[in-house]
């Protein structure tokens, strides 16, 4: 494998190799073995799954899974047997591969029986709400300590606490130098790191995530910043491709030749075809602008020092940094999700130069005034400290306005000890449904508004009886093909 990047590894590739399972959706449970500490009897559930899903969100440290079992055997009841009291542990380990490298294993905690049914066969329906083990463990423990340090070290304190390890970025960018001190005010673990975790940001306004992934048992924090330069998954292999007509015209679209049009999608291909595509509630740029997300004033007020300076907020300008700072790239066809150019009024204004709100934030400083290296949780050294809060805020929001759902098969995602998910960023082409010929324009094979790169910020591993698909939230700061000139030929 190649070597990793800061986030995330690079050149993970996929091909037809004998013992790899050929359909693109094919996996199997190695074992779903469920215990309880009541007694050493070790349950193996695994032929009576009919589903078993496991979630993954950017915005969380841990994972939660449902699974569903048919227990089919009348005369021994698989809940008599067990006595579910919603302690129970399970352990499950799935692959897509003949080898243990294409394999992962996973422990969760049931925290819920969400349904329990039983049919007129005798057979009975029960499902199950499951929590990742460390998430289980921390909402039993509670936190009320004192901590010094830097935020980052805090966090891994707090992390090491619930039995994880903390998975860092080999170039740490947190604003301001200066050391913090805060009090934990009765709060769960993974709650109080993620509290600790929002006053986060780069110097550049970027804001952090804490997350946990199917990969492996460590907890990542990275920027938005450096996720947004990765490179994608899938670079070195092929785009994912949507098309209600891709099997006629997805490689005649990258290859340009007529013939190919008869050319049947081999299983590799297969693995890459986008098969549901769901448009979120997107382009909301209104409701970004009365919130304030555009354009805004931000009052800031010390009630030590009596202090109070204001920040003119401009999304505008966060923009062009973005593409200053290769986050976006015009040359390359990524241009910012923002209309910079949408004027409006008597006198002709751009809206990022209407202020749509007002915003006071009251802060004390220098609380722990014997400590001059040290900070509190609320306090802001400088301004621009102040700052990268507003603009990390809005990123967030910015981030799910060109948001889209995508169901793609499952066998790409599975990759022992390599995140392959969220805080990745993926490639997909949608293409039209028009026929294809030699003599189209680009952007008419191609929905270029919709194409690009896209961050991974939800997955859905669903695993049924016979099939295993991945559904993912992505969302981006940039969209392809704003400004394209019509009419430039396919491959130009």
């Amino acid at each position: 494998m190649d070597k990793p990047f800061e986030y995330g590894f690079d050149g993970v590739k996929f091909s037809n190799e004998e013992d790899l399972f050929t359909e693109p959706t094919r996996f199997a449970y190695e074992f779903i073995n469920i215990k309880t500490d009541r007694s050493d009897v070790v349950y193996d559930v695994k032929d009576l799954v009919s589903e078993f899903t496991i979630f993954e969100h950017i915005d969380k440290p841990f994972l939660t899974a449902k699974m569903i079992l048919m227990d089919v055997d009348p005369n021994i009841s698989l809940v008599d047997a067990i006595h579910f009291l919603g302690t129970e542990k399970v352990e499950i380990k799935i692959k897509t591969h003949a080898s243990n490298t294409f394999a992962i294993t996973k422990n969760f905690v049931v925290s819920e029986i969400v349904a329990q049914q039983k049919g007129g066969d005798g057979n009975e329906l029960i499902a199950l709400e499951l929590v990742e083990d460390c998430a289980y463990l921390s909402s039993l423990m509670r936190i009320s300590k004192s901590f010094k340090g830097k935020k980052e070290e805090i966090i891994e304190q707090i992390i090491n606490a619930i039995d994880r390890e903390l998975l860092l970025p080999n170039n740490l960018d947190i604003t301001g130098d200066k050391l913090t001190k805060l009090i934990v005010p009765n709060m769960h673990p993974l709650e109080a790191a993620n509290w600790i975790k929002d006053r986060c940001y780069t110097k550049d306004g970027y804001p952090f995530f804490l997350y946990s992934t199917l990969a492996d048992d460590k907890i990542r924090m990275a920027d938005l910043g450096a996720l947004l330069k990765l490179e994608p998954i899938n670079k070195d292999t092929l785009d994912y491709v949507h098309s209600v007509a891709y099997a006629q015209q997805s490689k005649a679209y990258t290859s340009g030749n007529a013939d190919d049009l008869v050319e049947p999608i081999d299983q590799f291909r297969e693995a890459y075809t986008i098969t549901k595509l769901t448009i979120q509630q997107n382009e909301r740029q209104l409701e970004l602008a009365r919130k304030g997300f555009i354009a805004s004033r931000y009052n800031f007020v010390d009630t030590t020092t009596g202090n109070n300076f204001k920040i003119d907020y401009d999304m505008g300008k966060i923009f062009e940094k973005l593409i200053d700072d290769q986050v976006l790239r015009p040359s390359n066809g990524f241009y910012p999700t923002m209309d910079v150019n949408a004027r409006y009024g008597k006198r002709i204004e751009r809206m990022n130069e209407f202020s749509t709100r007002e915003i006071t934030h009251f802060a004390t400083s220098r609380q722990f005034n014997d400590y001059a290296d040290t900070e509190s949780y609320h306090e802001g050294k400088v301004t621009t400290d102040h700052e990268s809060k507003i603009i990390g805020k809005s990123l967030r929001h910015w981030l799910l306005k060109s948001s889209l759902q995508i169901q793609v098969p499952g066998k790409n995602f599975i990759f022992k000890d390599t995140n392959l998910t969220i805080g990745n960023i993926i490639r997909c082409k949608f293409l039209s449904n028009r026929e294809y010929t030699p003599q189209m324009a680009r952007d008419e094979v191609e929905d270029l508004k919709k194409s690009g790169d896209y961050l991974i910020y939800t997955a859905r591993h669903q695993f049924t009886r016979n099939e295993y698909h991945v559904t993912m939230d992505i969302g981006r700061l940039g969209s392809k093909g704003y400004g394209i000139t019509p009419g430039t030929r396919v491959g130009v």
